[in-house]
């Protein structure tokens, strides 16, 4: 949520960073809330919908054109991808990252 507000001009390098070294440290859920209380929902500033943040999404294709993920799209932190025969296209130019790492696997 934060790197999002930053990323949308919400909040400057220097407020991002210092937030995130209090959230690294955090112990609580009510010092995490207190570290994005002044920010809107991801819903607003992403343009993307918290429900539809995700763990893990399988993407599954045989000989039916192209996988294209572009635009404004959320990054889960697992993307399994089973293709016969067609081409994939990931953009993270405007993809909403929300976790630090991204494992894919292909099948």
């Amino acid at each position: 949520m934060l790197r999002i507000a930053a990323g949308d001009g919400l909040l400057t390098a220097d407020e991002l960073d210092e937030r995130l070294e209090a959230a690294l440290s955090a112990r609580t859920v009510s010092e995490l809330a207190a570290l994005t209380a002044d920010l809107p929902p991801v819903s607003a500033s992403a343009g993307v919908a918290v429900a539809e943040v995700k763990d893990v999404v399988r993407i599954e294709q045989v000989h039916s054109g192209a996988v294209e993920r572009v635009g404004r799209w959320v990054v889960p932190r697992k993307l399994e991808l089973a293709v016969t025969y067609c081409d994939v296209t990931l953009d993270f130019t405007d993809a909403v990252i929300t976790h630090d790492t991204l494992r894919m696997t292909w099948a």
